[in-house]
């Protein structure tokens, strides 16, 4: 979702806080070796559950 023109947000669902976290890290990671990070700056929030698929 594009909260401005500087701002996107993206929503991601994982099997568990300790997967997503990992996931989360690995994707950060890629996106600093390729040079993504260079141009950009990723954060990465946690917080309650508002809405899950079973």
């Amino acid at each position: 979702m594009r909260e401005n023109r500087t701002t996107t947000i993206a929503v991601a669902e994982w099997e568990s806080e300790a997967r997503g976290l990992a996931g989360a890290e690995q994707y950060r990671a890629w996106m600093r070796r390729v040079g993504i990070m260079d141009w950009l700056v990723l954060e990465t929030h946690t917080g309650q559950i508002v809405a899950g698929s079973y």
